[in-house]
C-alpha cells in the first residue's frame, strides 16, 4: 500500500452499519481508520501493514425466523451410535453462525441465498474423552476426534469454532465407560495374564481392558489379570478307566492396535462434512 497522507485518513467515527474482520468473519469492535475512498482498516493509521476491514451497511442483514439458533440435543439412539449430526449456517455479511435443526438447515439450503453458507458435521459423544496409550499406541479420545472435526469445520465455516464448538467434550457420555475401582481379591479368582501366578490384592476393572492390577487405573504400565477357570468333572464310577482332562482357560481377545494419529476426518463415515449454500460450497495403561 502506498503512503497516504494523514489528511486523507479519518480515525474512528460513527458509521451506519458495522465492520467485519474478513480474516475471522466476526464483527470488529476495535479501533479503525478509513481512507478518502471509504475503505476501512484496523488501527489508528494506515500503513503498509494495515489489515483491511469489511463494512456492512445497516439493515443489510436478514433477521428472518429460519436463520436463528436452535437448541439441539442428541437422542438415545445417537448415544447408542456414538455420534450425531449437527447442522450450521453462516451469514457471510456479518459472520454470524447459527446452529440449526435439520428442518431449518434444509430450508436455508433450498433458499440458495448467495450470502448463506451451510455445513453439517459428525460430532462424537460416546467414550473416554481423553486419549489413552495402550502398549505404546495412542488411542484418540472423544475430545481429540472432535478437535479434529472442529479444525476442519472452521476452515469451511469461519467463526464456527468460537461461536459453537469450543467445548470439545460437549454432550459426551461416559456412563458405559465407568471404571470399577478399589476392588479386592483374596486369591483363587484371578491370575497374572500370561502366567500361572495367582493374584492376591487390590484390582480394578477397566470397561475396555478388563481386570487389572491395582486399586485404581493409572497412566503408567500395570499388568492385566485374567479369570481362573476351574474345570469340575464328575467322579468316575470305575477309577481304572479314568482319563485326565487338560485344564483350559478362557481365551482372551487381543487388543487391536491403532495408529498414533486420530482418524484424518475424525469420523466413522465419509469425510464427516457436507457444505452448501451460496450456490455450492502384557502391560496396560
Amino acid at each position: 500500500m502506498a503512503y497516504l497522507p494523514k489528511i486523507k485518513q479519518k480515525v474512528g467515527g460513527k458509521i451506519n452499519g458495522f465492520l467485519k474482520d474478513p480474516a475471522t468473519g466476526l464483527k470488529f469492535a476495535g479501533s479503525f481508520v478509513r481512507d478518502f475512498k471509504g475503505n476501512f482498516f484496523k488501527g489508528k493509521s494506515i500503513t503498509k501493514k494495515s489489515k483491511p476491514l469489511e463494512f456492512v451497511p445497516e439493515g443489510s442483514v436478514s433477521t428472518d425466523e429460519v436463520f436463528r439458533n436452535v437448541q439441539v440435543n442428541p437422542t438415545s439412539l445417537d448415544y447408542s451410535k456414538g455420534s450425531f449430526v449437527r447442522y450450521f449456517a453462516r451469514d457471510t455479511r456479518d459472520g454470524k453462525v447459527v446452529e440449526l435443526d435439520k428442518i431449518s438447515y434444509l430450508k436455508i439450503q433450498k433458499e440458495k441465498k448467495l450470502y448463506r453458507k451451510t455445513l453439517k458435521i459428525e460430532w462424537f459423544i460416546k467414550g473416554n474423552p481423553e486419549d489413552e496409550i495402550i502398549n505404546g499406541y495412542l488411542y484418540p479420545g472423544v475430545k481429540a476426534k472432535n478437535i479434529d472435526v472442529a479444525k476442519k469445520a472452521e476452515k469451511l465455516l469461519p467463526g464456527l469454532t468460537v461461536q459453537h464448538l469450543s467445548n470439545y467434550s460437549e454432550f459426551v457420555s461416559q456412563t458405559d465407560k465407568k471404571i470399577q475401582e478399589n476392588l479386592f481379591t483374596s486369591g483363587g479368582e484371578f491370575k497374572i495374564k500370561g502366567t500361572n501366578e495367582v493374584y492376591v490384592g487390590s484390582y480394578h476393572i477397566h470397561p475396555d481392558k478388563g481386570p487389572m492390577v491395582g486399586a485404581k487405573h493409572i497412566s503408567t504400565p500395570h499388568k492385566y489379570l485374567e479369570k481362573i477357570v476351574n474345570i469340575v468333572t464328575e467322579q468316575p464310577t470305575e477309577p481304572e478307566t479314568e482319563t485326565e482332562e487338560a485344564a483350559t482357560t478362557v481365551p482372551t481377545t487381543p487388543i487391536i492396535q491403532v495408529t498414533s494419529t486420530p482418524p484424518p476426518a475424525a469420523t466413522s463415515r465419509g469425510t464427516g462434512f457436507t457444505t452448501g449454500g451460496g450456490g455450492g460450497g502384557g502391560g496396560g495403561y
